[in-house]
Formats: structure tokens, sequence, C-alpha cells
């Protein structure tokens, strides 16, 4: 047999295999190959052949470890995708003269992605060594020098040390996050150094660091440096304005840790974004600390999901302010607390008078009682004539059980004296029962529970929800009393209608264990629903034991025989397929098979065509038939894959490229099918693409457009001819653009040729031929934009030059051009540079792009101007030598509202913390020009903020409230000012200063913003008293009022108003001056409600605060709800 027959051979075994068994006869081959020579040959033969041939002989290495072929591939072939199958092999198996060698042969996307995976492996196939000596020969290549900015960071610690002060200043974002990654001890000296050396709240600093932080914190490797950065950077930003609350989550304690360190307070706003799971997990001795800080960390819709020791102290906190205005505490709060305060705070509610006159709101307090007093007290609402009443008491009553395990007993007697109740009464208190931890249950309940289960099952009115409620109630004792529970659950299911619950196991008992006595008690039960066909139950059966079903495997053979049966509905069928894809994903290859054969409804299903086009390639011929009979829904459902293609084999991509074809010449299938049709036909490698060739030129333009389009996304170069040609004529548009993916793969001196012999006609395609040149970053292309800009070009030509200059910012020429541009006449023109980034340039780069900015701000067009001082304000840039200052102070005065607002809004952002007496200097003159003032304040209203990420404005809003000061016109505004732009402690001086200015509006506005706090000057540390005392003896009715205020602003929500505040409200409402009075009486608090002694309080408290263990002392609140 010669060795094509034996070729063919192997490749018609090969149709009947899916991809990994072709994949593992290829590799099975390599290995014979070392000692067979016509295995060798055999081989030989077919790297000379198809693509899909020489990736057979590819895969082949892995056995044979020969990488001649591979080296072949990396030198030779058009194919993208061999090339990066073979650059991996040789990584993979090739010495470290092989691996460099290929990474000098592939283009330049090649080395970088190949690059990254070498790094990222583990053990010897690191390749450090390899990286090391590519980047060297990089370094020492200038035009190369791009390239190694952005690689070196993948090198070693002294290869990078050495690129560093080179290339530092000129870091982006995505730069430090390599540094970051690959050298962090490197990174955590150099943003250290980066924060001394800045200014106080530096957003350039803050943005680097923030980024590394959330990198570092994401990764337990770089955790503890996350820590260490953090802590140094508290220096010079605030706390609010790091990661505070991604680090909390990820390490509370060492967050914890650096909060209790700081000198700085926690903003509201920060205070709230923690998350009662992160406070949750932190130990008593830590948490204890925290909240003696900042009590505000637990919030009352909170505080049930907290542990018992964390409420307790939160409890002895909050329980004045907590309670509203009848002094009623919550009930599920009381009902989380130890219970010494729990009985004393239900004992507390039985005194309050507002139950007098609605006695049933009573009921749930009752129940936190010692069960024989809240029986007593319980009795006449669970005689109720009421059926509602009666419920509740009832069910309440019975949960009570789960404070005292002693009454569990008396609870089942108490539901089995009542077993004669209506039945939604029965549901409630099986309800009832399942609040009770599995864990308290005991042998002897099971027999109390076995009388109820009975005469509740012989109840002729027994309904849906009370089977419910039952069976949920014995799957959670399922996992402590399995075989008890199992029996009766079984019992029930085979004997009643369909209930539906969901089984939640959590006890000593093994999960196998329990699934196999519930497998033993419903083996009948699926047996009957086979017999039935009654597959909807059967796919209902996972739903009630989710990710437990797995453990049963005589269900997962249910479903199984299930699919085989006659007429099965479609989406039962589906949701069986799900089951099984789920719990035992290997069935769908058993079952597949016949399925997809006899079922065109299962086999058009999106996850079972991709499971064969991924997987099961053998069985793609249920979905390629062409015969016209042939239900469409199968060839549809492979329609939607845009890639995978290589896994399939060369007859199955043809029998797919047929389909396609005869759907485009389809009249009946719509324009938007026939593109994607073509798009797919271009992901066909193992297919002659002269069809796609022949509809670059359709008549249709959608057709024509999207082959064109598809020619750029083949794997090699077979479509470049056409593109070419087409870019001479109309075609021309579309062609350019898809010509970018073909350029990849070229040299870069084949490529400019390319470009640069493109027809310049179209606009459009003279722009994309000008960035695609950009993007090449060589001399040659350089000088190619600079003679191209010296030409007369059309406007959208000039600005996609500009833009493609932007690869050659380290130039002079390109800030030349840059500069001109600014000056241009054509708003256009000027707007394009615009946009230039700061971002990677040197100090030398960013004095250039302030003279462009400059030059654009001085420009004669308002809209060029504007557009300038947007980008200013969006993106400040650092201007140490207030080189634009003079022309934003002198644009404050423009005539437009909007360019006035921009340019007032760029002073704030980038001269606030440098150029404060200009902006005095400014307000002073803007005093007799009220129209312009407005404006320009208004601005500054919107940056300002007592939040300390603004502490940089303040210097600012002290010397304006100084200017207002000798403005009788400036009142209202200066306490607008004072309120949005200070925290308290700068604030407090002005409040004195202000009161003999204040007029009816200017004191009404104060005293909104002292009472409401809507602007945050207000922390919940800070102390109002000494002000409130210090205006409350004044002569001046103003001040009193806004003493009054300031009462009424600082007691703390949360702990309520104490005797001493009471004291003081009643002293205003009996001011002598009406506005102060009447006030006063206007606001009403909550009533004084006297507390009865639980015995101790702090005391009992410190006793339970001992050790961090949750189950110290008698605090025998459930955890099982936490």
């Amino acid at each position: 047999m010669d060795i094509q027959t034996k070729a063919e051979s192997l490749l018609e075994e090969f149709d009947q295999l899916n991809y990994s068994e072709r994949v593992a006869r290829t590799v099975k081959l390599g290995a014979e190959s070392q000692r067979n020579e016509h295995a060798k040959e055999l081989l030989s033969y077919l790297a000379s052949r198809s693509p899909y041939e020489q990736l057979l002989s590819l895969e082949s290495c892995h056995g044979s470890r020969d990488l001649s072929f591979a080296k072949q591939t990396v030198s030779s072939s058009p194919s993208k995708h061999l090339r990066k199958r073979a650059i991996d092999l040789i990584a993979l198996y090739g010495n470290d003269q092989d691996l460099l060698w290929a990474l000098e042969a592939v283009p330049a996307y090649l080395q970088v992605a190949a690059l990254h995976r070498i790094r990222h492996a583990r053990g010897s196939r690191k390749r450090l060594a390899v990286i090391e000596k590519y980047l060297e020969l990089l370094e020492g290549e200038e035009e190369s020098s791009k390239q190694f900015q952005g690689l070196f960071p993948l090198g070693s610690q002294a290869l990078v040390e050495r690129a560093l002060p080179k290339f530092l200043d000129q870091f982006s974002n995505q730069q430090w996050l390599d540094l970051a990654k690959y050298h962090p001890t490197i990174a955590q000296r150099l943003l250290d150094e980066m924060v001394d050396r800045s200014e106080e709240a530096d957003n350039t600093v803050i943005t680097r660091v923030n980024s590394v932080l959330n990198q570092w914190i994401s990764h337990d490797y770089t955790v503890n440096k996350a820590v260490e950065v953090f802590r140094h950077a508290l220096s010079k930003i605030n706390i609010a304005q790091l990661p505070l609350i991604t680090l909390m989550a990820k390490c509370p304690v060492k967050a914890v840790d650096i909060i209790l360190g700081s000198d700085q307070n926690l903003t509201k706003d920060t205070i709230d974004d923690l998350h009662w799971r992160a406070l949750r997990n932190l130990p008593m001795s830590s948490f204890q600390p925290l909240f003696e800080r900042y009590p505000s960390i637990v919030q009352k819709y909170e505080f049930t999901l907290f542990r018992p020791k964390q409420r307790l102290l939160a409890y002895h906190k909050y329980r004045q302010g907590w309670r509203d205005d009848d002094g009623i505490l919550d009930a599920d709060i009381v009902e989380r607390l130890p219970t010494a305060e729990r009985i004393a705070e239900a004992r507390r509610h039985m005194k309050l008078r507002t139950f007098e006159t609605k006695p049933s709101e009573k009921i749930p307090y009752i129940a936190l009682l010692p069960w024989d007093e809240a029986i007593e007290l319980q009795t006449p609402f669970i005689r109720s004539g009421e059926a509602l009443i009666r419920s509740a008491a009832v069910m309440i009553q019975i949960k009570a059980a789960k404070y005292d395990e002693t009454r569990m007993e008396d609870a089942l007697k108490f539901v089995l004296a009542r077993k004669n109740e209506q039945d939604p009464i029965k549901s409630q208190m099986l309800s009832a029962l399942w609040d009770i931890p599995p864990g308290r249950w005991k042998q002897n309940h099971l027999e109390i529970l076995d009388e109820i289960i009975s005469s509740f099952l012989k109840s002729t009115d027994v309904s849906v929800a009370t089977l419910y409620e039952l069976i949920t109630l014995l799957s959670r004792i399922l996992s402590v009393y399995p075989q008890w529970a199992a029996t009766h659950i079984g019992k029930i299911m085979r004997e009643r209608d369909h209930v539906t619950f969901r089984v939640t196991l959590s006890g000593p008992t093994p999960v196998k264990h329990i699934m196999g006595l519930i497998q033993k008690e419903l083996s009948p039960f699926l047996e009957q629903l086979l017999r039935k066909k009654d597959v909807p139950w059967l796919v209902n059966l996972e739903y009630l034991f989710n990710e437990y079903t797995k453990h049963w495997p005589e269900y997962l053979e249910a479903c199984q025989k299930a699919l085989q049966l006659p007429d099965i509905d479609e989406y039962m069928c589906t949701r069986l397929l799900d089951i099984l894809k789920k719990h035992r994903p290997g069935a769908w290859t058993v079952i597949f098979p016949a399925l997809i054969y006899e079922s065109t409804a299962i086999a058009s299903e999106p996850d079972v065509a991709f499971f064969v086009h991924h997987r099961q390639q053998n069985l793609l011929g249920a979905y390629l038939k062409f015969e016209e009979e042939e239900p469409r829904e199968r060839r549809n459902a492979l329609k939607t894959f845009r890639s995978g293609f290589w896994l399939w084999t060369p007859r199955q991509q043809e029998a797919l490229a047929q389909i396609l074809l005869q759907d485009i010449g389809n009249d009946t299938v719509t324009s938007e099918d026939k593109v994607k049709c073509v798009q797919q036909m271009s992901q066909l490698a193992f297919v002659d693409p002269q069809p796609l060739f022949q509809l670059a030129n359709d008549e249709e333009s959608a057709i024509q457009e999207a082959a064109l389009r598809s020619l750029g996304h083949l794997d090699g170069d077979q479509g470049l001819p056409v593109l070419i040609e087409a870019l001479s004529d109309k075609r021309a548009r579309i062609a350019i653009y898809s010509l970018k993916n073909q350029l990849k793969t070229m040299s870069k001196v084949k490529a400019f040729a390319l470009l640069s012999s493109v027809p310049q006609v179209k606009v459009t395609v003279t722009k994309e031929t000008i960035r695609l040149l950009g993007e090449l970053g060589t001399d040659k292309a350089f000088q190619y934009l600079l003679e191209k800009e010296q030409t007369d070009l059309h406007a959208d030509v000039r600005v996609a030059l500009y833009r493609a200059l932007w690869t050659y910012l380290s130039r002079d020429e390109t800030w030349e051009i840059f500069k001109r541009a600014a000056e241009n006449s054509d708003p256009k023109i000027a707007k394009a540079v615009c946009s230039l980034p700061e971002d990677g340039l040197n100090q030398q780069q960013k004095q250039q792009l302030l003279q462009v900015l400059l030059r654009l701000l001085n420009h004669e067009s308002p809209e060029v101007r504007i557009a300038a001082l947007k980008r200013c304000d969006e993106k400040p840039v650092q201007d140490p030598d207030n080189t634009l200052a003079p022309r934003l102070f002198e644009l404050i005065s423009s005539e437009f509202d909007d360019e006035c607002e921009s340019a007032a809004r760029a002073i704030f952002e980038t001269y606030a913390k440098t150029n404060v007496e200009d902006i005095g200097e400014i307000y002073r003159k803007l005093l007799s020009d009220r129209k312009t003032l407005k404006r320009v304040h208004d601005t500054y209203m919107d940056v300002v903020s007592p939040f300390p990420g603004r502490k940089y404005l303040r210097p600012v809003t002290h010397l304006l409230l100084s200017i207002f000061k000798t403005d009788r016109l400036s009142v209202t505004r200066r306490v607008n000012l004072m309120f949005n732009g200070l925290p308290w402690e700068e604030l407090r001086p002005y409040i004195f200063e202000i009161v003999p200015d204040l007029h009816a509006d200017a004191l009404h506005v104060a005293e909104i913003f002292i009472e409401k706090n809507e602007t945050g000057w207000k922390e919940p540390q800070d102390d109002l008293l000494k002000v409130e005392l210090g205006m409350a003896g004044s002569k001046d009715e103003r001040a009193r009022r806004l003493a009054l205020s300031f009462l009424i602003g600082g007691v703390d929500e949360t702990t309520g108003w104490t005797d001493e505040e009471r004291y003081r409200l009643e002293g205003y409402r009996n001011d002598p001056s009406v506005l102060v009075a009447e006030a006063a009486w206007e606001f009403t608090i909550p009533k004084k409600v006297d507390e009865e002694s639980d015995g101790g309080e702090d005391n009992h408290f410190e006793e339970n605060s001992v050790g961090e263990e949750e189950g110290d002392g008698k605090d025998i609140v459930m955890e099982e709800a936490d």
C-alpha cells in the first residue's frame, strides 16, 4: 500500500471520530514514528498537504517530540492558527534556542501573546531565560523601543531595574499593572516613593495606587503588599479614596487594623458601604473597638445578620434610638437578643400603653417570655374567635420553643392538642416547627411528631399547603434523623398528590448516606412515574433535591430512560438533558447518538448543538444532510457558531459550506441571514475560499460588503489579492478596513510597501490607510506621514493623520505639527488635537502638551476653546509652571455661558491647590459683575464638597468666605458655601461669625443644613453641643434659633434623645421669641419610656464578652438563621 493510500485510509478513519479521538490517534502515530519508518513517512506526507492534515501532523509532535515540522510551520506557513499552534509546541518541547528562534520568526502580535503565555506557565515551562534573552534583543533595537517598553516587565528583576529609569515617566496604567503583577516588590517601592513625593490628594497618584491595590487585593500572594501600600498611602491620600471596601472583603482583620490605626475618620458613605458579611466575620477583638469608634457600622435593618455578641454590643448602644415613638422595638430585633435581654425587653413591651388599644400586637412579644409565663398571657389570643389572631398566637408560641429546648416536648404537645384545628392553622403550626433548629430534635420528640403527622394526614381537608409545610419540616430533620425522615417523605410522595419543596441538608450525616435512604424509599415512586410517563414530576424531583441529585444514581438513570419514551414533550426533553448535563455530564455522550438522529427538536437545542460542535463532531452528520426534505432547524442550529471549526474535518466543513452557499443563493432567505452565512464561510479554513472571492463582487451590496469584510478574517493570506484589487475600485471603502487583520501577519516592511501603494482617491480609504501606517511605528512610516502632512489634505484625512501621529509622541516633529494644528482656523482641525493623551508622556512631552492646549485656548473659535476647556476639566493636566493659568483666568469673563463655566471648572480642577490667591482675585473682581459671579460660583458649588477627597479645595473655600463676608448680597451664598464645602471642625468658627448678618432666607437655609445634614458636613463623631450651648444664651433670637437646630441635628438618631436633650428642648419651647418657641413646639420627639432593669446591663455584657467563641455563656439565640 503506497503512502497516499495509507493517508487516505487514515483520513477516512478520522471522519468517523471526534476531535479528541483524532488527536489521540495522531499522538499515538507520532510516538510510533520514532521507531517505525512507515509512520514517519506518513506524517511527512500529511505535513505537505492541506491545513487539516498539517494540523494533524503538528499534533503528532506530542508523541514524537520531533519539532522539525513545527519549525517549518513557524517560518513559512501563511496560517495564523497553525503558526500559533506550532509556537506553542516549540515552547512546550523545544530547547531555549528553538524557542528564541521561533519568537524572532513570528509576527509581533504572536510574539506578545507567546511571551505572556510562557511567563504565565508553571515550573520548567516558564522559560524565563528565553524571555530575558529576547527582551535583551529588543532592548538593543531602536525600532523595537515601543515594543520593549510594553514587554520589559516580563523580564528579570535586573532587567526591569535597568529599564525603569528610561520608561517610568511614560508608564501607562497597564504597564503599572504588569509591573505590579510580575515584580510586586519593585512596584511597592516605586508606589511608596511616588506617594512620598506627591502632594496631598494628587489624582494621578490616587489613580495609580488604586489600580495596583485592586489587582493585588484580588490575589492571595500579593494581598500583604496591598496592605502595606494601603497603610503607607494614608500619609497623602484620604482613606475614603482608597479601596477600603475591597480590602475589607478580602482580609477584614487587617483592614480594621488600618482603620483603627489611622487618625483619619471614615465618612458616613464609607461606613455605609462596609458589608455586613465582612463585619460579621470579625473576631470580637477587632469588632468591638471598631464598633466603639464607628457605631453606625451596625444598621437596624442588618442587626439580625450579625453574631450574638456583636448584636448584644449593638443593642446596648441602640436600644433607645431604635424604638419608635411609642417605645416599641421591632420584634425581630428583640427575638435575636441573648436570653436575659430578650426577656427584659419582652416584659417592658408588656407594660407599654400603646398595646392597650391593640392588644393582639403584643402576641410576638409574649412569645419571647419564658414558656409558662408566655402561655398564660397568650391564652386569650389562642382562644380567640378570630382565626387570624388565633393562628398568629399559636404559630408564634410554637416558635418560642427554640429559645428553650426543654420546652420542645411542650410545644409538640401543644400542636397535638390542636390537631382538629382548621387546615390553615395546621399549616402555620408546621411552619412554626420548621423554625426549630434540627439539632434540637430528640428521639422522644419524634414519637410525638409521628402522632402529629398521622393525625394531620388523616384529615379529609388536608391541603397542598399543609403537605408542603409538613414535607419541608421533614426535609429539615432529614440531616439529623435520615431514616425516620426519609420514610415519612417517601410515604407522602408515594401516596399524595405532587408536593413541591426544597431540600437543604446540613448536619452530621453524610449526604451520600441520606440520598441512599431517599433512593430506597422513592425507588417504587420512580418506577410509578415512568409507568405513568409523568415526566414533569420526574423533572420536578431535581428541583426538590437540587445539588444532591448527583448522589441519586437511580433517579439519573430514570431520566435517561425517560428520554427514550415516545411522544415526550420537547420542553421536558430539554429539561431532562439539562439535568443530566448538570449531574451526570458523561451521559450525554451515551444518549446523544440515538436522540440526535431521532429528534430534530433535541438536535436543534443550542446547548446540544454546541456540545456536538465542540465535543462530538462525529455526530455532525445529523446536521449536515443536504436533502431538501431534511428539517432546516438542524442546519440552522449550526449557523450561530463563529469559531471552533478547526475541530471539524474537511468533509464536514465542505458540507456546511454547501448549505451556506445554498442559503446565500436562496431568494427566500433574508439579507441579514445571508450576511451571517457569509461571515461563517470565512471561518471554514479547510474549504476553498473561491466562493468568497466571487461574493466579493456580488451585486447585492450587503453580501458584497460582508464578503469583503470576511476576507480579512481568513486564516491565511488567500484573500489578500482580492482585497488589493478592491482597493482600486468602489469597494475600497470596505476593503481597507478588512486589510487590518492581514497586515498583522506581515512584516512591517511589507505592510508599509502595501499601504503606501494604496490608491488614495476616496477620503474613507485615505483615512484608514493613514491610521494603519501610524500603527506600524517605523521610521519609514513616520517620514511618510510627515510628507503627507505637508500636502493639501481633506479635513477628515488630516484629523486621521493627527491620530496616527500619537504613535510618535516622542518625536519633536510631531509636537510641531500638533501646535500648527491647534492654530488652524478650521475648528474641526484644531479640535482634533484636544484629546491628546497625557498618560505615558514624560515631563518634556507634558510641557509640549501644555503648549498645544495653550494654543487651543487662544483659538479664535469659541467651539475650539470650549473643547479644550472640557478636556482640561475631564482630564486635568499637571501645570506646575502655570502655563495655562493666565489664559484660563481671562476666559472666566467670556460672554458665552458654557465657556465661562468650562473655564471655571478647569481652573478649580487644575489650580485650586497652587493658585488660591489668583482665584480669590477673580472673585473680588466679580463682586461687581453679579451675572458672571453667579455662573462661576455655581460651577464651584458643583465641585466643592466636605468629602475628604475634595480637601484640596478647602483653602479656596476659606478665602471665598472671607471675600463674601465683605459683600452684603452674599449672605445666603456664604451659608451654602459653608455647609457644602467644609467639615464641621472647619465650619464651626463661621457659625458665630455669620449670625449678625443672617436675614430670613439665609437663616432658613442654615436651619435646613444643620438639621438635615444633606451635604455630609457632619460626621457621626462630631459633637455640636458646645456650639449649641454657646448660642443658646445669646440675646440674638437668630442665634437661639440656630441653637435649636444644632440640638435637633446633634441628637444621635441611633441612641435617641437623652434626658438632658429633652430638658434643653423644653427650654427652647419656653423661649420668649416666637421664632424659636414655635419651631421647638412643631418638632416632635419619641415619648420617654421607663427602662426595666435587666439585671446588670453593662456588667452582664462584660461577662458575656469574655472569649471569642460564639457559644460562650448562656446566649442561646439560634445561629442557624445567620
